[in-house]
């Protein structure tokens, strides 16, 4: 009986002094640090390259089709560089890799 008690009357005390404190958060965000380009040059066409493991195969596909519509109207030429891991890979996921590109020196941005 006075074990309970006692481990009760600890439980309610420890839950008390080490509960977690009230805090008010105010709603947006704080600017740390701001950059700007002087001299920025326009770039006509887009590398991206996915890395990882090539399980992820067609996740990326799938992502590189949403990327081409939504660069479409910009009239940017956009590129997809998969350099995948295929190690341990399975052959469905090795057979559905890309190309890859030859030249990526030729894109304005990767």
């Amino acid at each position: 009986m006075k074990k309970n008690l006692f481990l009760t009357i600890l439980t309610v005390l420890s839950l008390h002094l080490y509960g977690q404190k009230d805090q008010q958060f105010s709603p947006g965000a704080e600017l740390v640090t701001s950059e700007t380009l002087t001299e920025t040059t326009p770039f006509k066409s887009v590398l991206f390259v996915f890395q990882g493991s090539s399980h992820l195969v067609f996740h990326f596909k799938d992502f590189s089709k949403r990327l081409k519509k939504t660069f479409r109207k910009s009239g940017l030429t956009i590129d997809f560089d998969f350099d995948l891991n295929t190690e341990n890979g399975l052959k469905a996921d090795i057979a559905a890799l890309p190309k890859r590109v030859t030249n990526p020196a030729s894109f304005g941005l990767v």
